[in-house]
């Protein structure tokens, strides 16, 4: 991200002379700007795990296979996603690469990870 805003400010510089980078936002105020305008369409958070609800589409993918792989339902909630499909192409492969971030987890759970294969 920071190489395209680099690559913006450069143009824009270009274009409209040096004199236009004192207008510019610095990169860490642009993300912060990007990430709120995509929160204000976000839905509202839900008060606790519990008030959290799965409709049809987070259990089911749009081919009709089984998306939700576990659902705890416990205080301590856990779910993990992932088709049969995807959950057979683990257990053959030779390294899990995986990510955890904070930011768009929901505020009830500590971490979102994410897992991606290599064979």
């Amino acid at each position: 991200m920071l190489h395209i805003y680099n690559q913006v400010r450069r143009k824009l510089e270009d274009e409209h002379g040096a004199n236009i980078s004192g207008d510019l936002k610095g990169f860490m105020s642009a993300k912060n700007t990007i990430f709120h305008a995509r929160c204000a369409t976000c839905l509202a958070e839900p008060a606790s795990q519990g008030d959290i609800q799965l409709g049809l589409d987070w259990k089911v993918t749009k081919r009709s296979e089984a998306f939700l792989a576990r659902d705890s339902v416990d205080i301590d909630r856990v779910l993990i996603f992932a088709t049969d499909e995807n959950q057979r192409r683990l257990v053959i492969v030779d390294r899990w690469f995986v990510d955890g971030t904070f930011r768009v987890a929901p505020k009830q759970y500590k971490h979102l990870f994410y897992d991606s294969r290599l064979r």
